[in-house]
Order: structure tokens, then C-alpha cells, then sequence
């Protein structure tokens, strides 16, 4: 019954013991990160996952493991190229990843970012040559 109420989730949900076996793989988890049931039950992360998420992955997963506090993490997956935010929740029999994909926000952070950076780059070099006001560049709205 407990099979039945979870796998219906939209997040990716999945559960490994303290050896970082999985015990557990819903249909979203399969569906947004290609794992497979049947392939990883009972397998470590290290054995499922992509070595670049994994490496990214496991020693969030220790951490939490260790310290028995809940953790966020964020895990890009090369194939497809998408990021996704994990939820860790350590307990007495291992740790319970609820994941879903973040892709589209970290870009939109990232360019942001980055356009901050590039006009913080123009308002100094403006500055250096005596073209920027005092008080900083005014944009029309």
C-alpha cells in the first residue's frame, strides 16, 4: 500500500541504507534521472549514478548520515545536462533523497549572475576612464 501512495510523486524519491544501498527508487526518480529499479536495488550510489553525480552526491550523503541532519544539495547529471535540488533526510536505517529538477532556475541564477558581474566589469572600467556618473549608471525604465 505504502508502494502505492509514493510512487504517484512528481519529485524523484528514493531511499538507501547506511552502505548507500538502494532500497528504494519511485517512478519519478526513474523517469527524471533514467535509474532503474530493478538496476539499482541493492546496488551502491556509486554503482547507479553518473561518477560525476555521484561523486557530488556521496559525500553530502555521508554528511548527513553522520551528523543526522536533513541537508540540500544541488546534482548536475551529464546525460541529459539537468540540475536537480536533492533533500536529504538521514535516519537510523540510512537516508531518504526527495529530488526534483532545478535546471532551468540555476541557469536563470546564473545569467543573472553573470550579468551582474559583466556590468559591475563596465561601471569600473567607465569609471577608470572618466565616463561613469558618481552615482552609478542610470537606466530609462
Amino acid at each position: 500500500m505504502l508502494d502505492r501512495i509514493i510512487s504517484p510523486i512528481a519529485e524523484g524519491l528514493v531511499a538507501l541504507d547506511r552502505d548507500l544501498r538502494y532500497v528504494y527508487v519511485n517512478d519519478a526518480a526513474e523517469r527524471l534521472v533514467g535509474l532503474s529499479r530493478e538496476g539499482s536495488l541493492g546496488r551502491r550510489l556509486e554503482h547507479v549514478l553518473p561518477p560525476e553525480a555521484a561523486a557530488t552526491l556521496q559525500p553530502q550523503l555521508t554528511a548527513a548520515l553522520e551528523s543526522g541532519e536533513p541537508a540540500v544539495c544541488d546534482v548536475w547529471f551529464p546525460t541529459p545536462m539537468r540540475c536537480f535540488e536533492h533533500r536529504l533526510y538521514p535516519s537510523a536505517d540510512g537516508v531518504t533523497e526527495l529530488f526534483a529538477d532545478v535546471t532551468e532556475r540555476r541557469r536563470a541564477a546564473d545569467m543573472l549572475r553573470q550579468r551582474e558581474e559583466m556590468q559591475a566589469l563596465l561601471v569600473s572600467l567607465l569609471e577608470q576612464v572618466g565616463l561613469a556618473p558618481a552615482d552609478g549608471i542610470k537606466y530609462p525604465h
